[in-house]
């Protein structure tokens, strides 16, 4: 997103998942305030955890990758087959 309201006016990435919060400015990527995190969960910290995951097993496809969501509302991701669950 573009963050007009930033003293720098840069753009940024932002997460949230409703309780937790985490943004990353672009002009200060490498920055020691680059990125801010609030809430019960370190969004950013995960975010660059599944990032290096994904590196490391060889940048896989999206294809690959699938979802299954329960009736009680968990969600799983996998890999290739149901079974094979991400995290």
């Amino acid at each position: 997103m573009w963050a007009g309201y930033d003293r720098f006016g840069t753009g940024r990435f932002e997460v949230w998942d409703g309780g937790s919060y985490a943004h990353c400015r672009l002009a200060d990527w490498d920055g020691k305030h680059a990125v801010s995190q609030s809430g019960p969960r370190n969004l950013w910290d995960e975010l660059t955890a599944a990032h290096a995951w994904w590196r490391r097993q060889g940048s896989l496809g999206l294809t690959r990758f699938g979802l299954t969501v329960t009736v009680a509302g968990e969600h799983r991701v996998w890999l290739d087959e149901p079974g094979h669950i991400v995290g």
